[in-house]
C-alpha cells in the first residue's frame, strides 16, 4: 500500500522507517523538513519543507508538496506530533494516526509556547489513531483514541553497525546525545568522581558526546565532545565503549539507549518512563539520583570482559525487540487497519 510518512523533525528515523516499510512491499513517501544537521539518507523518496517558518520558500515547497501528496494519493498516513500546521494540513483527508514520541516535555527547555501546546493538545485530543513507542507513553495519553504501541528503533543505520567489540578493544564509558537538563549528568557526574576514586577504576574516561548546555562542572577523567554528530561518522568509534549511561529523570524513551545496544555496548539506564521497557534482564535499571548503585554498574562494566559480554547480550536484545523490521512490521499492521476502514 502507499505509506506517507510526515515526520518535520526526525528525518533520519524517518529514512529507517521508510526502508524497512518498502520491505514490507509498501510504497513510502516522507515528508520532512531541512531543518536537520544530518543529511536523510535518500533510501525512500522525500518531499522537502523548509523549516524555518519565515523562509521565503516555503509557500510555494508548501503548496507542492500537497500537490504531490495529494496526486499520489496515500492509503495511509503516519503524521509525527507537531504544532508545524503546515504539516499537519498535509495530511487532512488521509486515513491517519497520530506519532506520539513523548507523553509530555522533557524539562523546562522542551516546553513550547502556549499556542504550540494548544495545537499539540488538540492534535492528540482528536485523533482516532496514535502510535507511540512505549507502554509509559501509552499510559499518559488520552484513552479515547485507539493506542498502538510499536518497538522503538535506532536512527543507525544496520548496515553501519560493525561486529560487537571483544574485551581487547573496550575502553571509555559514553553519554550520547544533546546535553540537556532531565539527563541528570549531577548523578552521572557524581558516580563517575566515586568511581575514578576507587579500586575498581581501570584508567578510563568518560565522554559525553553532543551539543547542548552543561552547567555542572566536569569531574576527573571526563571530556565533553561539544558538537552535533552524524552517526555515519561516529559509528565505527561508538561500538567500543565499555558502557552507555542514560539516567535520565523523565524519559518517554531514549534513542541512547536503543542505539547503544544495537551498537553492543550495554546502556546503565534509569528506572524512569520507557526505559525499563527497553532494557535487557542482564543490567537491571537503577533509580536515577541513586549514586551508590551508578557507581556498582561502572565499577562491574570497568571489567573489560564483563563490558563485552554484556555487550553482547545488549545487542541481541535488539535485534530481537527492536530492529528496524521489527518497528516496520507493526507500523504496517496500524496502516493495514487504517486503510481498510477507508472503505
Amino acid at each position: 500500500m502507499r505509506i506517507a510518512l510526515i515526520a518535520p523533525w526526525f528525518r533520519t528515523l524517518g529514512q529507517v522507517h521508510g526502508r524497512a516499510l518498502a520491505r514490507q512491499g509498501h510504497d513510502v513517501l516522507l515528508v520532512t523538513t531541512d531543518g536537520h544537521f544530518q543529511d536523510g539518507y535518500g533510501w525512500v523518496p522525500e518531499l522537502l519543507l523548509p523549516a524555518r517558518l519565515k523562509s521565503a520558500r516555503w509557500p510555494s515547497a508548501w503548496a507542492t508538496a500537497r500537490r504531490q501528496l495529494r496526486r499520489w494519493r496515500p492509503e495511509a498516513v503516519l503524521l509525527d506530533q507537531t504544532w508545524d500546521l503546515r504539516a499537519a494540513a498535509l495530511a487532512h483527508g488521509a486515513p491517519r494516526a497520530l506519532v506520539v514520541h513523548d507523553a509530555g516535555p522533557h524539562d523546562k527547555l522542551h516546553v513550547g509556547a502556549a499556542w504550540q501546546r494548544s495545537v499539540i493538545a488538540r492534535q492528540r485530543r482528536t485523533a482516532r489513531d496514535v502510535v507511540c513507542f512505549s507502554r509509559a507513553v501509552r499510559d499518559r495519553l488520552d484513552a479515547s483514541a485507539r493506542v498502538h504501541v510499536v518497538p522503538l528503533t535506532s536512527e543507525l543505520p544496520e548496515d553501519l553497525v560493525l561486529p560487537v567489540a571483544p574485551a581487547g578493544e573496550r575502553r571509555d564509558f559514553l553519554v550520547l546525545g544533546r546535553v540537556s537538563p532531565y539527563k541528570n549528568l549531577d548523578t552521572v557526574f557524581a558516580a563517575w568522581a566515586a568511581h575514578v576514586g576507587s579500586s575498581a577504576y581501570r584508567g578510563d574516561h568518560l565522554v559525553v558526546l553532543g551539543d547542548g548546555h552543561l552547567e555542572a562542572a566536569l569531574p576527573p577523567a571526563t571530556r565533553w565532545e561539544r558538537r552535533r554528530f552524524d552517526f555515519r561518522v561516529e559509528a565505527a568509534a561508538l561500538h567500543r565503549f565499555k558502557a552507555s549511561l542514560t539516567l535520565y529523570s523523565e524519559a518517554s524513551q531514549s534513542g541512547a539507549q536503543i542505539t547503544s545496544m544495537q551498537l553492543g555496548v550495554m546502556p546503565i539506564a534509569s528506572s524512569e518512563g520507557g526505559l525499563p521497557e527497553y532494557q535487557p534482564v542482564e543490567r537491571p535499571c537503577v533509580a536515577p539520583l541513586d549514586v551508590g548503585a551508578v557507581v556498582v554498574s561502572l565499577a562491574e562494566l570497568a571489567d573489560p570482559a564483563r563490558a563485552a559480554r554484556e555487550g553482547q547480550a545488549a545487542r541481541a536484545h535488539y535485534a530481537s525487540h527492536f530492529s528496524d523490521d521489527a518497528a516496520a512490521a507493526a507500523l504496517s499492521a496500524v496502516c493495514s487497519e487504517l486503510g481498510g476502514r477507508r472503505g
